[in-house]
Parts: structure tokens; sequence; C-alpha cells
């Protein structure tokens, strides 16, 4: 799942951009957020649709991908019981999910 976000984040990310990695564990430490931020934004009215079967926001990338990925992460997270989101945030696009840590 990671592996899925950090390639997105470095395929869509601006040029020269920042790609982040950031993990927190929660309070009662039994979850973890996880975070995959990359320099640029999606727009808006692609974030509804971003975790659909063969969706891609931005069709200029058609060389690579099937549109398939994060439809993936998102499956597998929902099996488990976690989520997963997608915000555009401070001049970051922001994929965030939650896992169990036990």
């Amino acid at each position: 799942m990671l592996v899925a976000l950090v390639d997105n984040a470095i395929k869509f990310a601006c040029d020269d951009g920042t790609i982040i990695l950031d993990v927190q564990k929660d309070a009662g430490g039994g979850r973890a957020l996880v975070s995959v931020k990359n320099t640029g934004h999606i727009p808006e009215q692609h974030l509804p649709h971003l975790f659909e079967r063969f969706y891609k926001a931005d069709l200029s990338h058609t060389d690579s991908g099937t549109g398939l990925g994060l439809a993936i992460v998102h499956e597998i997270l929902t099996h488990l019981g976690e989520s997963i989101e997608a915000v555009n945030e401070e001049g970051f696009a922001v994929f965030r999910f939650t896992v169990s840590l036990t």
C-alpha cells in the first residue's frame, strides 16, 4: 500500500517537488496515521473519484499506470476496517490512511 502511494507521489509531484512521508501514533498507541504528501494539488473535481477503478485524474500520464493502484489500496484498507482519504493541504496533495498497530 505504502509503495503504491509513494510511487504516485513521485509520479505526480511538481518538478523539483517535495515528497513527505509522515507516520504518527495516536494517543492510545493502537493506531497509526500515515500521510504521503507531494507538492502540487489535485483538482477538486477529481478528489471524489481517485479511489475508483481505472480512474485517472491526469491523462497526460498515459504512458504508465492502469488507474488501479489507488483503487486496490482503498479496497485493502477497507477490507481491514481502515480508511484512506485524499485532500489538498497547504500546497500539497495528501493521501492519509489509518492502520492498526496490533
